[in-house]
């Protein structure tokens, strides 16, 4: 019985070592599919990210496009601005002579005949010669500038002053 218990041992560790080898052999079928897959999944994220930049710039054609139409369309409703032709300046052959300044005295009666006002002639004397100088009152009761009088007095205002 020794001889059977013997090959009975044998024919067990023979078989444990064949169940050894076939599920590390399985381990090692399941580890190459599991990263066959992995990798065919990294292929099919390339292909998707490629497909998917694609359609991006298609896109963005696709846009450009669009604008290109628009800007046409507005183009078709505006209508070219008409330039007329003006004349170049031309300098004159001759130049005129610049005329010296002359220094005229300032008539201030001018416009003094303008407006609502009585006219009271008061007498105006400047270089040019004794100018008439008409006053205006506002009720045409009193003199225009009445509450003045004073400062004519003191800045001697009204009185015979010579100019230069």
């Amino acid at each position: 019985m020794g001889d059977v218990a013997n090959d009975r041992n044998a024919a067990f560790e023979e078989t444990k070592q064949f169940a050894l080898q076939s599920l590390a052999s399985v381990a090692y079928q399941i580890n190459t599919l599991a990263r066959d897959l992995l990798d065919m999944l990294d292929l099919q994220t390339d292909k998707i990210s490629s497909l998917t930049g694609q359609v991006d710039n298609i896109d963005v054609v696709v846009n450009i496009h669009k604008e290109k139409l628009a800007r046409r369309e507005i183009g078709a409703l505006t209508t070219n601005k008409s330039l007329q032709k003006q004349p170049k300046i031309i300098a004159p052959a001759t130049q005129e002579p610049v005329q010296r300044y002359k220094r005229t005295p300032i008539d201030f009666s001018v416009l003094d005949g303008i407006g609502h006002g009585v006219r009271v002639e008061v007498p105006y004397q400047s270089r040019a010669g004794l100018i008439s100088r008409a006053a205006s009152s506002v009720s045409g009761s009193q003199q225009y500038g009445g509450h003045y009088a004073q400062y004519e007095r003191t800045a001697n205002i009204g009185t015979n002053t010579s100019f230069g």
